[in-house]
């Protein structure tokens, strides 16, 4: 069984050989040097499928790459991607972060008091900026 991928001659020297199919409805192809290549590429795709579906089978090679450097890399400290992920996640969270608009409005009276204060805006702007906020 070889799902829905086919090996095909391509029109360019350096790479004769195709490996072409479709994931999720899009053309998927990877260029190969020898019919070895795209045999083992065209086995490659067909167990990613059986054993993963499509939404592994679609993943970039680029993304790959870059999660087998990052794996690498991550290795000597006994620290996987995925937790690296979530400790970005909680420290860059900007949702934990927000405050509701009455929170946020007392927070900015004292700035922009500090703004008039200091020159940086004039009694008209103060006002003006003032009142629209309360609004």
């Amino acid at each position: 069984m070889r799902g829905e991928f086919r090996i095909t001659k391509s029109n360019r020297e350096q790479t004769p050989f195709l490996v072409i199919g479709y994931i999720n409805g899009r053309r998927v192809r990877q260029y190969c040097r020898t019919k070895g290549e795209a045999e083992v590429a065209l086995e490659r795709k067909v167990i990613e499928l059986q054993n993963h579906g499509h939404a592994l089978a679609s993943i970039p090679n680029e993304l790959r790459v870059a999660a087998l450097s990052c794996t690498e890399r991550l290795a000597p400290f006994g620290v996987t991607i995925t937790q690296v992920t979530d400790w970005w996640l909680g420290q860059h969270d900007w949702r934990k972060k927000s405050v509701l608009v009455k929170d946020a409005v007392n927070l900015y009276h004292p700035e922009l008091a500090r703004l008039h204060q200091a020159n940086e805006i004039g009694l008209r702007m103060y006002r003006d900026t003032k009142q629209t906020v309360n609004r």
